[in-house]
């Protein structure tokens, strides 16, 4: 499996692609029977409940499993396309054979967002076993392709937003850990947060 980190890739701040590290192929085969693999995301967080957190202050316009499906990775996009912006989240989940190749992978994230933007992101304390969230602009509570990133067990997982012109960070952030929580108490294996009392930021 340790040859298969080295095929993680970051993608590019672009309209259809989110901040993170996607698995270019994690498998040597296209998986189809999910009955032993990670769950599809879209039925685990499904379209409405992605909705109903509103990321982006505009409605759900559709979601869409990625087409990259393999035994050990599974992700959902969810557009809010608007007339005028391409606003979209998506969910990535990877298990990997040994809790030691998820924090190599884990790590390697981390040490590309300290290259890329000169510094180390927010980490997030409380979240098991490790997480942050990161930042790609200069302006104060803004990131426009942004998200969080988290080592939880033999699991990394990425929460990440695109598309977003208004980019409010803190909000995006609140959302992000939604999710999180959401998606460990629908799966076994993953430690949920700790919780704690937070409300969504007004939309800007």
């Amino acid at each position: 499996m340790k040859k298969f980190v080295s095929k993680i890739f970051p993608f590019a701040c672009i309209a259809i692609v989110f901040v993170g590290y996607k698995p270019n192929n994690l498998s040597g085969e296209k998986y189809t029977d999910i009955a032993d693999s990670v769950p599809e995301i879209c039925n685990i967080l499904s379209p409405l409940l992605i909705d109903s957190l509103m990321p982006f202050g505009t409605p759900l316009s559709g979601s869409f499993p990625d087409p990259n499906r393999w035994e050990n990775y599974s992700a959902c996009h969810y557009q809010f396309f608007t007339a005028n912006a391409k606003p979209q989240v998506a969910v990535r989940l990877i298990k990997w054979a040994s809790k030691s190749e998820a924090l190599d992978e884990y790590k390697m994230n981390l040490s590309r967002h300290v290259e890329s933007w000169g510094g180390p992101p927010e980490r997030i304390h409380w979240v098991p076993d490790s997480a942050y969230f990161t930042d790609n602009g200069q302006e104060p509570n803004k990131c426009f392709d942004c998200g969080l990133v988290v080592l939880n067990g033999l699991y990394t997982i990425y929460v990440s937003f695109a598309g977003d012109d208004n980019g409010n960070r803190d909000r995006k952030k609140t959302v992000s850990l939604y999710i999180l929580e959401m998606l460990c108490a629908r799966i076994p294996g993953l430690v949920p947060p700790r919780t704690i009392n937070r409300q969504l930021p007004k939309i800007n």
